[in-house]
């Protein structure tokens, strides 16, 4: 025998009322809270409502407490998310100079744009710190592609180059014929 099922309030609306409410929202976080609930009054086990919300069993659990204490507030989708402090202005910017400038015109080392000197120019221009992966998210979003750096077999001895070159035998930049 297992452990008793946790009880549902219904906080004064009708099992129709939550039905209607459910198949009438679009969030589905909601839905899925709305769901449980209804699910858990017919008296449906763990198993059942995991199987059809296709949640955890601690997801389902924290629902239900959730409803519990605070009702159609718990249908609000709080888990998180943050407002972007990288302005219009700051990106305007960021295109302009990416565009008409060179790093060695902001006193930065080096000749052409990256990701971390871009982060750099914005550190020094705005005195926010924001991360090279979020400089290279933004210039995705603007359709701008880049290249990582390649080895160049040219810099390499003479008798590396001309392996390069026959591709015979296996080394660093290449691989032999097999």
């Amino acid at each position: 025998m297992g452990r008793k099922a946790m009880e549902i309030s219904l906080h004064g609306y009708t099992i129709e009322e939550l039905r209607t409410l459910r198949n009438k929202t679009t969030d589905t976080f909601a839905r899925g809270i709305l769901t449980t609930v209804i699910l858990r009054y017919e008296g449906k086990g763990n198993a059942y409502i995991i199987s059809d919300v296709q949640k955890s069993k601690p997801t389902i659990v924290s629902y239900i407490k959730d409803w519990n204490k605070r009702g159609l507030e718990s249908l609000k989708d709080n888990r998180g998310g943050s407002e972007s402090s990288f302005t219009a202005e700051m990106l305007d910017d960021l295109m302009n100079t990416l565009n008409k400038s060179k790093p060695n015109d902001y006193n930065l080392i080096g000749y052409r744009w990256t990701s971390p000197l871009l982060a750099e120019y914005i550190n020094q221009t705005y005195g926010v710190l924001y991360s090279d992966e979020t400089i290279r998210r933004i210039l995705i979003s603007e359709n701008y592609t880049f290249k990582r750096a390649q080895a160049k077999p040219s810099k390499a001895d003479k008798s590396e180059q001309e392996g390069f070159k026959k591709n015979e035998r296996a080394f660093r930049y290449c691989r032999g014929f097999f």
